[in-house]
């Protein structure tokens, strides 16, 4: 009698991660439980356990996927245009657009922060986690650092490329939660104008 096939583990990791976001997305619940996963894959929750050491370490690993995605994004869209100032426009509205055309990524990535509650995934999780948004900020402070500051800005003399790059991302992340609950109607405007607004009073200080 032949053996059945082993499926490799790097197949079964990403079944079990490709079940993990079908059912948050569907049911809008983040916080499901293993058993859930285990009969979307037809993997048993020991099974499991032995690639992911629980809920949390199934969260941060879609985590991961999506900020890398998101970092890629980001990328393309500033290496696509021919200058510093085109290239933070279109990398900063990359960055809106992701989040605001893909609303699961958007509570994937707030998820630690429901309730008011911030929760660590763990030393070695979090560092990754940080290192890709990172990764991502660091488009927005290269863009930054090839821009000449004007002299009589009132940017220019105390905020630096990394500060910048910061103040923006925070920003980003601003204007998204305000469009998810439709705050922006509220006031009569539109996520894409207040992004577009924000780039302009960051780009005041520079040539």
């Amino acid at each position: 009698m032949t053996a059945p096939k082993r499926i490799p583990q790097a197949e079964r990791r990403q079944k079990i991660l490709d079940a993990a976001r079908q059912i948050f997305d569907e049911t809008g619940n983040i916080d499901v439980g293993l058993r859930a996963i285990s009969a979307r894959t037809g993997q048993t929750t020991g099974a499991i356990y032995n690639l992911f050491s629980g809920k949390d370490a199934i969260y941060a690993a879609l985590l991961q996927e999506s900020l890398s995605n998101l970092h890629q994004h980001v990328a393309a869209a500033a290496q696509s245009k021919p200058d510093p100032r085109s290239a933070l426009r279109a990398a900063a509205t990359a960055f809106f657009l992701y989040y605001h055309q893909n609303l699961f990524e958007q509570r994937l990535g707030l998820y630690q922060f429901e309730d008011g509650k911030k929760t660590g995934l763990g030393q070695d999780a979090d560092k990754i986690l940080n290192d890709l948004l990172a990764q991502t900020i660091a488009e927005f402070e290269a863009c930054f650092a090839q821009l000449s500051p004007i002299a009589v800005s009132p940017l220019s003399p105390v905020s630096d490329a990394k500060d910048l790059s910061h103040a923006l991302t925070a920003a980003l992340i601003g204007i998204g939660s305000m469009t998810t609950l439709r705050r922006d109607q509220s006031l009569n405007t539109s996520g894409q104008k207040l992004v577009d607004t924000t780039l302009n009073a960051f780009l005041s200080g520079f040539q």
